[in-house]
């Protein structure tokens, strides 16, 4: 009985540690040379270096289609949606040494944003729209959205 009891418990310990893995996001090298250029114009836009800035990445998805909305939030006063950005667990792997969170806009159902009563996730910052040819992802559009 007892070695039910910790079996079940070690059950449960082990589900819990896995369901907070991140969950790292894959995209072409078109998609992510893409946003090394976004990280680019941040740096020069802002004057700091790449390491002093702070972003996360907001993904839309559509039919055969996707746009990101890289956005840099040094800035952001604390609130639920910049707990949201700490918490999230998704991830996006823009180089090496850059890792950033990833948002959707079905988070705006999440209780941080729920009790902040935020009713928009702000789509702005660098945009690259990707459409699938071929299988392919291929980048049709960037632009500096700030």
């Amino acid at each position: 009985m007892n070695r039910n009891i910790i079996l079940i418990f070690f059950f449960v310990l082990n589900t819990n540690c896995n369901a907070q893995k991140n969950i790292f996001y894959a995209f072409e090298a078109p998609v992510i040379d893409s946003l090394k250029n976004g990280v680019n114009e941040y740096t020069k836009l802002l004057k700091l270096a790449e390491k002093d800035l702070k972003f996360y990445a907001i993904i839309i998805e559509s039919d055969n289609e996707f746009e990101i909305y890289l956005q840099e939030y040094s800035d952001l006063p604390k609130s639920g949606f910049l707990d949201l950005i700490h918490k999230t667990n998704r991830k996006l792997k823009i180089k090496k040494s850059l890792v950033v969170p990833i948002i959707f806009p079905s988070d705006l159902n999440s209780v941080e944003m729920k009790n902040e009563k935020i009713a928009a996730i702000p789509l702005s910052g660098y945009y690259v729209k990707v459409i699938y040819e071929n299988y392919k992802q291929r980048v049709i559009k960037t632009a500096n959205l700030y």
